[in-house]
């Protein structure tokens, strides 16, 4: 058996066990603590909730992009089948896990861009349907529409939730599989597939 298929004596299977649900417990209070926070700062700051789903987008992409970063990580470690990140491969898999949780916490400002608030972009607000003042984004409007935007943020949603999930059910993979091959490589292509279209599109927005 080779080193790569190694499988792990049980006293090295460690377990937060009841440190993990308290620990899990306690960062549920201080978020939802500091959300109440946030929402009557919010609320009473007398702006429309400008500054308030400002620094909630710019919150959810720094919290997002550690996702994509250590889902990279994992699919790397697989594709090259190093052995460099064993060390901190269960974080990153349980950091690319919350893919699903990431995108139901996005509901945040899309559900508000739905029921027509117009100050978060640019584009949701009724001067950028106004021909004098914006002749070059007139046309992009089928695009940058809140239903459209919706619609690409619930896409790019199922498919990093797909690929985040698909690696829990690789947790115990011990070998370079011909079901972890069509993990890494699916992964990489979603993945690929996902930044492409943000380059491409994003710079419309």
């Amino acid at each position: 058996m080779s080193v790569l298929q190694k499988s792990l004596h049980p006293e090295e299977k460690y377990k937060a066990g009841s440190l993990g649900r308290d620990l899990s417990r306690i960062g549920l209070i201080i978020a939802a603590v500091f959300l109440g926070i946030s929402l009557v700062l919010g609320a009473t700051h007398g702006d429309h909730w400008k500054r308030f789903l400002y620094a909630y987008v710019v919150g959810w992409a720094y919290i997002f992009s550690i996702c994509v970063g250590v889902f990279w990580l994992v699919l790397l470690h697989h594709l090259v089948r190093g052995r460099w990140a064993t060390a901190v491969r269960r974080i990153a898999e349980a950091m690319s896990m919350a893919f699903p949780i990431v995108f139901i916490a996005g509901l945040g400002f899309i559900i508000p861009l739905l029921a027509g608030y117009e100050d978060l972009y640019y584009w949701a607000h009724p001067d950028a349907h106004n021909a004098e003042l914006n002749r070059t984004l007139l046309h992009k409007l089928g695009w940058l529409s809140p239903w459209s935007f919706t619609v690409r943020y619930v896409v790019y949603g199922v498919l990093y939730g797909y690929a985040g999930l698909s690696g829990r059910l690789l947790r115990e993979v011990r070998s370079f599989s011909a079901g972890l091959a069509y993990f890494v490589v699916s992964g990489i292509l979603v993945v690929v597939a996902l930044v492409g279209l943000a380059r491409r599109f994003g710079r419309d927005a």
